[in-house]
């Protein structure tokens, strides 16, 4: 993958990359929304419990297939209180480290369940 921050344009407003570039004939693997829930269904207490719960599926689905945290293009953050943010953003930059991936951050109204405070969904691509 190549991670790509065009010069001519402002720099990211945190831990991202503009664009990361996917090999040609690499496999690509789109996954699902996930959120902030423990394998048994108990849905995590705080927005930095969900966070954390959100890469550890994330993980184990691109365990998967084969795949890592390194091998994330794009993620997209869907999160319902602007409050939540700096606890979100601080795992993520932990879980992420550098060069992370594009990303995106929406603030929405709702999920689909009341409990939840963010949803992740992303793709990720690996060259064998």
């Amino acid at each position: 993958m190549k991670h790509l921050i065009a010069d001519d344009i402002a720099p990211p407003f945190g831990n991202y990359s503009h664009a990361v570039e996917i090999p040609p004939a690499a496999r690509i693997l789109s996954i699902a929304g996930q959120v902030g829930v423990h394998p048994d269904g108990r849905v995590g207490e705080t927005a930095e419990e969900q966070t954390e719960l959100i890469f550890a599926n994330i993980e184990r689905v691109l365990a998967k297939a084969g795949m890592t945290l390194k091998d994330l293009v794009k993620l997209n953050f869907f999160v319902v209180s602007r409050t939540d943010l700096p606890a979100i953003r601080a795992v993520r930059d932990r879980v992420l480290g550098t060069p992370a991936p594009a990303l995106s951050l929406v603030l929405v109204a709702a999920l689909g369940q009341e409990s939840w405070r963010l949803e992740v969904d992303g793709v990720a691509a690996r060259k064998d």
